[in-house]
């Protein structure tokens, strides 16, 4: 038994710092590549991660299909931007297994790139909201590390800042050959 969340199935998300966390999560399921069944199957715990990987409880139920679970949160918000997980333990028989995390992004609210701004101006931005966060994370990082050693930290981006976050997340490292006679080849 893999149980993965569903890539197809569409993304919980993105949210906004500070958001409040309603209603059920509904997370889609494939086990080993087809649709999860989760009919006779005791649901043990359910949780929910944030970025600094603390858990807190989540109450987790079938969902409308047999592939489906929902996640209930009701009364917390999501507290920093990042990348969080959905995941639960699931009893077969005698057997746990635990759930691969589901993630998900929250986005900040302090002025730099948001995913749907990124994929406005770049056609070809992975279609992964993780994928695309954690690029604009990087390069956000990597432009705040340049920038900030010349200019006193600001509050909010400049536009040439965001600019050159954009520019730095669209770079897609490429493996350089390694010369022949060295070590590992």
């Amino acid at each position: 038994m893999a149980l993965t969340p569903d890539p197809d199935a569409g993304a919980f998300g993105p949210w906004t710092s500070g958001d409040a966390i309603v209603g059920p999560a509904i997370v889609a399921y494939l086990d080993d590549g087809d649709p999860a069944d989760f009919s006779g199957v005791a649901l043990a715990a359910g949780w929910l991660t944030d970025p600094a990987g603390i858990r807190v409880p989540a109450d987790v139920a079938m969902g409308d299909t047999p592939d489906v679970l929902a996640y209930t949160l009701d009364g917390d918000e999501f507290t920093a931007p990042g990348v969080w997980t959905l995941s639960a333990d699931v009893v077969v028989g005698a057997n746990t297994f635990r759930i691969a995390p589901a993630p998900f992004v929250v986005e900040g609210t302090d002025g730099w790139l948001t995913l749907a701004a990124a994929r406005a101006s770049w056609r070809d931005a992975p279609s992964s909201d993780v994928v695309l966060w954690r690029l604009l994370a990087m390069a956000r990082e990597q432009v705040e590390a340049y920038a900030y050693r010349s200019v006193a930290a600001i509050p909010v981006p400049t536009s040439n800042l965001v600019t050159a976050q954009h520019t730095q997340a669209r770079q897609r490292p490429t493996p350089r050959p390694r010369a022949s006679g060295t070590r590992g080849s």
